[in-house]
């Protein structure tokens, strides 16, 4: 018995080396989801990791796509089945790639694209999924949906700063229990700025991050600490936002990097999920792709490569 028991473990191990992601598409031909999967096997740190992408092709029907809480670009579809057969074929993550000539997509559990929004737009949103939130600016009707004070990401927090603090250290003793990345800021970069009388460690955003493409972490950035955006001004009451990077980066603009400080959470974050990184000379090998939903729905996982 422990010698068959011992045999299940190294089975089961065998297959826990990769992360599965499995890209549910209705289009025809795939070629979003190829898209996708080359702007996930070319962005640091999403390169760093073993994770096995595979395309399964389903129909509009079992999609049963559309928008969401009033606005237009939020889709969302519907996933009970999508979800049973990602059970059966023993996928860690789920993405869905709608055909639609609209733009949209959403977070969730379940990101979301339409073939109309950019591939980058999956990193964006499976980012959502891993804790991230938007950085760009929310109309006055999505502010009441997302901008809640009680609702911290890895990536933002909204805070109601003093009219003046009493130095660098007052900042941080009222506020790094808010900060969910407090424990990131070196004791040597302060979270204020005007000799520690307003908070903020700059000012004002600055350049847009550049695109990384390799190895290693981006060459230049800001050092981890208390940036200003901009999400939530249009909150009422008003309220300030704020991330832990300077650059403007991918949960603002698609056409932007990630950013050296999102960078550094994101790896933290897949590899506390316990995948491991690729090996140096490991070369990715293609995606897998599902002719029919229905197969899979039917199909033996312990037959599934």
């Amino acid at each position: 018995m422990n010698k068959l028991f011992s045999f299940i473990l190294f089975i089961i191990s065998l297959k826990s080396f990769a992360y599965r992601i499995n890209i549910y598409t209705d289009q025809v031909n795939p070629k979003k989801a190829q898209e996708v999967i080359k702007s996930f096997k070319s962005t640091y740190p999403f390169n760093q990791f073993q994770i096995e992408y595979k395309i399964t092709k389903v129909t509009p029907k079992e999609l049963k796509c559309g928008s969401s809480y009033g606005i237009d670009r939020l889709v969302t579809c519907e996933t009970t089945a999508i979800r049973k057969a990602s059970l059966k074929s023993l996928d860690d993550q789920v993405f869905i790639i709608k055909d639609s000539s609209k733009y949209g997509g959403s977070g969730g559990s379940i990101p979301i694209i339409t073939t109309a929004a950019d591939s980058r737009g999956l990193i964006h949103e499976y980012m959502h999924t891993l804790g991230f939130a938007d950085e760009y600016c929310y109309s006055k009707s999505e502010a009441v949906i997302y901008c809640d004070p009680n609702d911290p990401s890895v990536n933002s927090v909204l805070i109601k700063p003093k009219k003046i603090y009493n130095g660098d250290l007052d900042a941080r003793n009222l506020h790094s229990g808010k900060i969910p990345w407090y424990k990131r800021i070196k004791s040597t970069t302060v979270i204020t700025n005007g000799q520690g009388k307003y908070l903020g460690t700059n000012l004002s955003r600055t350049a847009p991050a550049p695109l990384n493409n390799t190895n290693s972490p981006s060459i230049l950035g800001s050092l981890i600490g208390l940036y200003k955006g901009k999400t939530c001004d249009n909150a009422e009451p008003k309220v300030s936002t704020w991330h832990p990077g300077d650059e403007q980066n991918i949960m603002l603009d698609l056409s932007y990097g990630l950013g050296l400080a999102n960078e550094k959470i994101l790896f933290q974050i897949l590899a506390a999920k316990g995948i491991k990184k690729i090996p140096k000379q490991k070369v990715n090998s293609a995606p897998s792709i599902n002719n029919s939903f229905r197969d899979q729905m039917s199909k033996d996982p312990s037959n599934d490569d």
